[in-house]
């Protein structure tokens, strides 16, 4: 395998760009067991609003050749690929005025390491949906299998598209109107309009935890309240929050049978509906 070269000067006109900007504080704690970056969606940038998102991840410490394409015979003869670093060099596709700023601010990510990657800014680009491009090398070590590879060797960074233990997932951003809905799957209660939020409830049927899951751009103050298929109360909390919010309910004494979590405040609300067994 031939090793990749890149501009050292491409580089340097990156880190200038990323340390003239506010980076974003690393908090790997939020990343959830198994996964490489949390959040995995965004809420939507609406035209002409000031928007700000931070995804948290973490560089695998390794990986498996087979998923750089190696035929399985040799993958097995070279054994782990062991990630020594990650170099981004530039981010293409975003709407216009939405800027990325990375920490690490150098670009430079190490194996098994976490990092951080904000989006910023206002745009008034047309409404849509903006996949993003993350270009740059990974350089990796492994054991050596001469003559066709001496132990260490970088590859472009799209190599990782689609790995499952790709750090930077599939980046896109939806571009909204102001008054529109993000996504369908953010169902509004009776009349009131829907959050430009992302919010999941994990697992159903629950046990023993219902896990809530909260990004928003929106503020939401007001309540989260369960109630059972009968119409009553069975949780009520006072939420006050805008960005991220990883909630566990225990739902351990409730009753078998199906409830609905509704998220509301003045004119906007949320709800979905899960089981208990």
């Amino acid at each position: 395998m031939k090793k990749l070269l890149f501009s050292t000067l491409t580089v340097l006109a990156v880190v200038f760009q990323l340390n003239a900007q506010v980076a974003c504080t690393i908090d790997t704690t939020l990343i959830p067991a198994g996964k490489f970056s949390y959040p995995d969606t965004l809420p939507c940038v609406v035209r002409g609003v000031a928007y700000t998102q931070t995804v948290q991840f973490k560089i695998p410490a390794s990986v498996d050749p087979v998923d750089f394409g190696l035929p399985a015979a040799i993958g097995g003869l070279l054994g782990q690929f062991y990630i020594d670093s990650i170099v981004i060099t530039g981010v293409t596709g975003l709407p216009t005025g939405i800027t990325p700023t990375y920490n690490p601010s150098n670009g430079v990510f190490l194996g098994g390491q976490g990092g951080c990657f904000k989006v910023a800014g206002t745009t008034n680009d047309p409404a849509g949906t903006y996949p993003a491009s993350v270009a740059g090398t990974i350089s990796v070590h492994a054991n050596p299998f001469p003559p066709f590879f001496d132990g260490d060797t970088t590859f472009d960074l799209s190599a990782l598209s689609g790995m499952g233990q790709n750090p930077f997932g599939s980046l896109s951003l939806d571009v909204i109107n102001a008054g529109a809905q993000c996504r369908a799957n953010t169902t509004g209660i009776n009349t009131l309009s829907a959050f430009n939020a992302i919010i999941k409830t994990y697992p159903s049927p629950a046990h023993t935890v219902l896990n809530l899951d909260i990004n928003t751009v929106d503020r939401i103050n007001g309540s989260i309240q369960i109630v059972d298929m009968l119409g009553n109360k069975v949780y009520d909390e006072k939420i006050d929050l805008i960005g991220l919010m990883n909630k566990q309910i225990n739902v351990s004494a409730f009753a078998k049978g199906m409830y609905t979590i509704q998220i509301t405040d003045t004119n906007k609300g949320f709800k979905a509906k899960f089981v208990v067994e």
